[in-house]
């Protein structure tokens, strides 16, 4: 054999050999490395998500508390006074609050007042709950216990970011006779809203089990069917 050949076969089988090191290496050391990387930044990111949605639901959470916790709500959920309702039950007050959805419940479950505003034409809209007129379990559970309770809501409409408070005699006093739930509709406006406080670029798919997934949070803290 030339010594020309020699030397190409030889170089032929160093780069090999440099060639599959650097493929054992970056399998090995580097892309373990690189993909715990990105995945501590995915994880970061949903932190931040799950920071911003639970800001909002607080927020949802404090104009629930002050519509339940007012005498005059307790009192109209006993007496029916028609003037409360005039006074306050109006579509002005849903837009006051800046939500889409405002709703007193009495204690049975029975739906007392709803109504919905359309965050894009702003007239009135029909956002239901549940397909059955029945309050999610969760949310049922915390309307027979007098407690609050905030998550994502599945309605028709799509998911909603909702609160609940129980309806108290303005010295956060009970019995509960029923409860406020305040919402907004977590729509692609919503979407880059809660995006932009938190940083990421995030999106809705809906989840495998919709129903576990959309489920309420008494903590109102993580936003499962999040993914960014």
């Amino acid at each position: 054999m030339r010594v020309r050949a020699k030397v190409t076969l030889l170089l032929a089988l160093l780069f090999t050999v440099l060639i599959a090191a650097q493929w054992a290496i970056q399998q090995r050391l580097v892309l373990p490395r690189f993909m715990e990387l990105e995945r501590q930044s995915a994880r970061t990111d949903m932190q931040r998500v799950e920071l911003a949605v639970e800001r909002e639901l607080q927020s949802l959470g404090a104009a629930a508390s002050d519509w339940g916790n007012w005498a005059d709500t307790w009192r109209y959920m006993r007496h029916h006074d028609p003037r409360y309702a005039q006074a306050n039950l109006t579509d002005t007050a849903v837009r006051t609050l800046k939500v889409d959805y405002l709703a007193l419940i009495a204690s049975d479950g029975h739906f007392e007042w709803a109504r919905s505003i359309d965050p894009v034409s702003g007239q009135r809209g029909d956002i239901r709950l549940s397909h059955t007129g029945q309050l999610e379990p969760a949310w049922a559970r915390a309307l027979a216990a007098g407690e609050p309770v905030s998550g994502l809501v599945d309605t028709n409409a799509g998911a909603l970011l909702a609160a609940g408070a129980p309806i108290l005699d303005g010295f956060n006093h009970g019995p509960a006779r029923g409860m406020v739930i305040v919402g907004r509709l977590f729509n692609q406006g919503e979407q880059l809203r809660v995006g932009n406080q938190a940083q990421v670029a995030l999106y809705m798919r809906p989840a495998q089990n919709a129903a576990a997934a959309l489920a309420p949070q008494r903590s109102g803290g993580a936003a499962p069917g999040i993914r960014l």
